[in-house]
Order: C-alpha cells, then structure tokens, then sequence
C-alpha cells in the first residue's frame, strides 16, 4: 500500500513544485517590448523610415513612412504610409511575426483621401534572427530583391 501512495505523493508534489516556479510570460516583459525605428533612408525624391512595434500583449506592427515625395512638399511632410498589423512570438534568438492586415493611405490619392484596409498574409522581415545591445536591436533575415534570396540586415534604435 505505501509503494502506491508514495510514487503518487511525489508526482502531486512534484507538480505543485513546478507549477510554483512557472513564471508567467505577462509579468517579465521581454526585452523586444517597445517601440523601434530604423534611421531616415534617403528616396529621390523624399526619404522613409520603418517602425517596428512590439506589444506585451503579443501583438505587432511594422510601418513604413514615406516623406516629401510629391512635387511641391516639404522633406518632412508626409507622403504616404503602410501599415502591417499581427502578431508575434519570440523563439530563442528568432522573432516570428504573423501579419493579419495591411492599412495605407497615400496623399496621391488626396491629403483627405481615407485609410485603406485589407487582409494581409504575409510578413516582411520574418523569420528574423535578433540581437539587442543597448538601444540598438539588429534584425538579419532573409529578402527577396529579386528571384533569389539575399542576407540582409536591419538596424534599428528604441524609440521609448
């Protein structure tokens, strides 16, 4: 009879040890958490910047902002943007994101012109290996210029 008991004593007691020890992914944020921007990359004409938003809650956005590419615009003055919106998860020293929509909006169209909407499949930038040192998180991945893939390498800053 103490043979029975005691393996099923251990195994209950072994549970709640481990359980006790858990620690939940929504008390320690991950260091990715935040907000995060690649410097300003000369267009001609006009320039762009991509931000990188990484929620506690698991959720993602990358935006590309585009700036004074219409005759008559002033280089900071917004010319267009895209929005990817998703989610992510983090998998070692790999970032994973899930696109789920796309919103744009592009002045060609008229500076009152509405935002767009749409779903959207894929995402750019995914799988991605990264490293955080300081502020600065590296992003290497694989895109696709033309028909072959090429090793690329984003740098971007926290922006909070």
């Amino acid at each position: 009879m103490l043979t029975r008991v005691f393996p099923r004593a251990f195994v209950v007691v072994l549970c709640a040890t481990m359980a006790s020890c858990r620690i939940s992914t929504d008390a320690v944020p991950h260091e990715l958490v935040g907000t995060w921007e690649t410097a300003r990359q000369s267009l001609q004409p006009g320039s762009y910047q991509i931000t990188l938003m990484f929620g506690r809650n698991g959720g993602y956005s990358s935006e590309v902002r585009n700036y004074g590419l219409y005759p008559g615009q002033a280089p900071n003055e917004l010319s267009a943007y895209s929005r990817l919106d998703g989610t992510y998860e983090v998998r070692g020293d790999t970032v994973v994101t899930h696109a789920e929509e796309q919103v744009w909006w592009d002045r060609f169209y008229g500076a009152d012109s509405p935002e767009h909407r749409e779903a959207y499949e894929s995402a750019p930038f995914s799988p991605s290996q990264f490293e955080i040192t300081g502020r600065m998180l590296v992003l290497r991945y694989m895109s696709y210029p033309a028909d072959a893939p090429v090793p690329t390498t984003m740098l971007l800053v926290r922006a909070n």
